[in-house]
Protein backbone atom coordinates (compact mmCIF):
# COMPACT_ATOMS: atom_id res chain seq x y z
CA UNK A 1 0.00 0.00 0.00
CA UNK A 2 2.69 2.55 0.54
CA UNK A 3 4.95 1.64 -2.19
CA UNK A 4 1.50 2.13 -4.48
CA UNK A 5 1.02 5.45 -2.49
CA UNK A 6 5.12 6.60 -3.47
CA UNK A 7 4.80 5.49 -6.75
CA UNK A 8 1.48 7.47 -7.27
CA UNK A 9 2.85 10.70 -5.94
CA UNK A 10 6.13 10.22 -8.14
CA UNK A 11 3.81 9.82 -10.90
CA UNK A 12 1.53 13.27 -9.74
CA UNK A 13 4.91 15.57 -9.42
CA UNK A 14 6.09 14.01 -12.81
CA UNK A 15 2.46 15.03 -14.61
CA UNK A 16 2.18 18.28 -13.03
CA UNK A 17 5.96 19.04 -14.13
CA UNK A 18 4.76 17.95 -18.01
CA UNK A 19 1.44 20.19 -17.48
CA UNK A 20 3.39 23.06 -16.08
CA UNK A 21 5.84 23.61 -19.20
CA UNK A 22 3.23 23.07 -21.74
CA UNK A 23 0.94 25.58 -20.20
CA UNK A 24 3.74 28.00 -20.73
CA UNK A 25 4.43 26.78 -24.31
CA UNK A 26 1.03 27.05 -25.31
CA UNK A 27 0.13 30.29 -22.90
CA UNK A 28 -2.39 33.53 -24.58
CA UNK A 29 -2.07 35.48 -21.66
CA UNK A 30 0.88 36.84 -20.44
CA UNK A 31 0.78 39.17 -17.19
CA UNK A 32 3.97 41.53 -16.60
CA UNK A 33 5.90 41.29 -14.00
CA UNK A 34 3.59 38.34 -12.03
CA UNK A 35 4.35 36.03 -14.66
CA UNK A 36 6.02 33.14 -13.42
CA UNK A 37 6.37 31.55 -17.20
CA UNK A 38 8.79 34.86 -17.87
CA UNK A 39 10.40 34.07 -14.42
CA UNK A 40 11.95 30.60 -15.69
CA UNK A 41 12.56 31.84 -19.39
CA UNK A 42 16.28 32.24 -20.66
CA UNK A 43 17.09 35.69 -22.25
CA UNK A 44 16.19 36.00 -26.14
CA UNK A 45 19.04 34.85 -28.56
CA UNK A 46 21.27 37.35 -30.25
CA UNK A 47 19.22 38.29 -33.25
CA UNK A 48 16.31 38.93 -31.26
CA UNK A 49 17.85 41.59 -28.93
CA UNK A 50 19.30 43.30 -31.74
CA UNK A 51 16.07 43.56 -33.54
CA UNK A 52 14.92 44.80 -30.03
CA UNK A 53 17.62 47.26 -29.83
CA UNK A 54 16.18 48.55 -33.28
CA UNK A 55 12.72 50.04 -31.30
CA UNK A 56 12.87 53.35 -30.59
CA UNK A 57 11.96 52.69 -26.72
CA UNK A 58 15.10 49.46 -25.93
CA UNK A 59 17.25 52.75 -28.32
CA UNK A 60 16.46 55.65 -26.36
CA UNK A 61 16.98 53.26 -23.00
CA UNK A 62 20.43 51.56 -23.78
CA UNK A 63 21.23 54.98 -24.73
CA UNK A 64 20.39 56.23 -20.94
CA UNK A 65 22.32 52.91 -19.72
CA UNK A 66 25.87 53.01 -17.93
CA UNK A 67 28.92 51.36 -20.20
CA UNK A 68 29.31 48.41 -17.68
CA UNK A 69 25.15 48.22 -17.84
CA UNK A 70 25.40 48.01 -21.95
CA UNK A 71 27.02 44.86 -21.77
CA UNK A 72 24.77 42.69 -20.14
CA UNK A 73 21.60 44.14 -21.93
CA UNK A 74 20.52 40.94 -22.92
CA UNK A 75 19.56 39.95 -19.57
CA UNK A 76 17.56 42.30 -19.14
CA UNK A 77 15.04 40.10 -20.93
CA UNK A 78 13.13 37.05 -20.98
CA UNK A 79 11.33 35.60 -23.60
CA UNK A 80 8.54 32.38 -24.61
CA UNK A 81 8.33 30.98 -27.86
CA UNK A 82 4.73 31.72 -28.79
CA UNK A 83 3.07 31.26 -33.04
CA UNK A 84 1.50 33.98 -33.99
CA UNK A 85 0.88 33.17 -37.69
CA UNK A 86 1.38 29.24 -37.82
CA UNK A 87 3.18 26.48 -36.05
CA UNK A 88 6.00 26.77 -38.55
CA UNK A 89 6.99 30.19 -37.94
CA UNK A 90 8.67 30.77 -34.77
CA UNK A 91 7.53 34.12 -33.03
CA UNK A 92 8.75 35.45 -29.54
CA UNK A 93 7.21 37.41 -26.81
CA UNK A 94 9.76 39.36 -24.69
CA UNK A 95 9.51 40.87 -20.99
CA UNK A 96 11.71 43.80 -20.22
CA UNK A 97 12.95 43.67 -16.87
CA UNK A 98 14.09 47.42 -15.30
CA UNK A 99 15.27 49.48 -16.73
CA UNK A 100 13.89 48.14 -20.06
CA UNK A 101 10.02 48.67 -18.51
CA UNK A 102 7.37 51.19 -17.35
CA UNK A 103 7.20 52.49 -13.59
CA UNK A 104 3.58 51.19 -13.83
CA UNK A 105 3.06 48.97 -16.85
CA UNK A 106 5.45 46.37 -17.97
CA UNK A 107 7.30 46.77 -21.74
CA UNK A 108 6.41 43.77 -24.08
CA UNK A 109 8.56 43.00 -27.21
CA UNK A 110 6.57 41.25 -29.94
CA UNK A 111 9.09 39.59 -32.29
CA UNK A 112 7.84 38.11 -35.28
CA UNK A 113 9.67 35.71 -37.14
CA UNK A 114 12.85 35.22 -35.17
CA UNK A 115 14.46 32.49 -37.21
CA UNK A 116 14.04 34.82 -40.47
CA UNK A 117 15.14 38.27 -40.01
CA UNK A 118 12.93 38.94 -36.64
CA UNK A 119 11.15 42.29 -36.29
CA UNK A 120 10.27 43.22 -32.98
CA UNK A 121 7.41 45.53 -32.13
CA UNK A 122 7.04 47.87 -28.27
CA UNK A 123 3.98 47.16 -26.33
CA UNK A 124 3.38 48.20 -23.00
CA UNK A 125 0.84 47.10 -20.36
CA UNK A 126 -0.22 44.93 -17.39
CA UNK A 127 -1.60 41.85 -19.18
CA UNK A 128 -0.61 40.92 -23.39
CA UNK A 129 -3.03 38.58 -24.74
CA UNK A 130 -2.74 36.76 -28.32
CA UNK A 131 -6.28 36.81 -29.40
CA UNK A 132 -7.70 33.93 -31.47
CA UNK A 133 -9.07 36.50 -34.22
CA UNK A 134 -6.21 37.60 -37.03
CA UNK A 135 -5.46 39.67 -39.95
CA UNK A 136 -3.17 38.73 -42.94
CA UNK A 137 -2.49 35.63 -41.50
CA UNK A 138 -1.25 36.85 -38.00
CA UNK A 139 -2.86 36.99 -34.66
CA UNK A 140 -4.04 39.94 -33.23
CA UNK A 141 -2.69 41.18 -29.75
CA UNK A 142 -4.35 43.16 -27.21
CA UNK A 143 -2.61 45.07 -24.62
CA UNK A 144 -4.56 45.94 -20.52
CA UNK A 145 -3.30 48.79 -18.73
CA UNK A 146 -4.81 49.78 -15.63
CA UNK A 147 -2.98 52.35 -12.54
CA UNK A 148 -5.33 53.02 -10.10
CA UNK A 149 -8.59 54.74 -11.76
CA UNK A 150 -6.67 54.77 -15.33
CA UNK A 151 -7.33 52.05 -18.13
CA UNK A 152 -6.29 51.58 -21.57
CA UNK A 153 -7.20 48.27 -23.45
CA UNK A 154 -5.01 48.41 -26.92
CA UNK A 155 -5.18 45.90 -29.94
CA UNK A 156 -2.80 45.60 -32.55
CA UNK A 157 -3.38 44.07 -36.10
CA UNK A 158 -0.93 42.70 -38.68
CA UNK A 159 -0.96 44.55 -42.11
CA UNK A 160 1.29 41.41 -43.10
CA UNK A 161 4.69 43.21 -42.69
CA UNK A 162 4.04 44.82 -39.26
CA UNK A 163 1.83 45.42 -36.41
CA UNK A 164 -0.14 48.27 -36.03
CA UNK A 165 -2.49 49.98 -33.38
CA UNK A 166 -6.18 49.25 -34.77
CA UNK A 167 -8.09 50.35 -31.47
CA UNK A 168 -7.66 52.37 -28.35
CA UNK A 169 -10.06 52.18 -25.70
Amino acid sequence: MTKLFLLFSVAALWTSGCFGQNACSHKRIFEGDEDRCFDNAASPPPPVVASILNTAEAKETFEDMELGERAGVSKLWKGLTVHLRNQEQTDMIVRGDFPMSGGDNTWFWIVTSIDNHPVAFWVQGNVVTILKSRHHGYADIRTDWAAGSNRATRVFRSDGRQYKLFREN
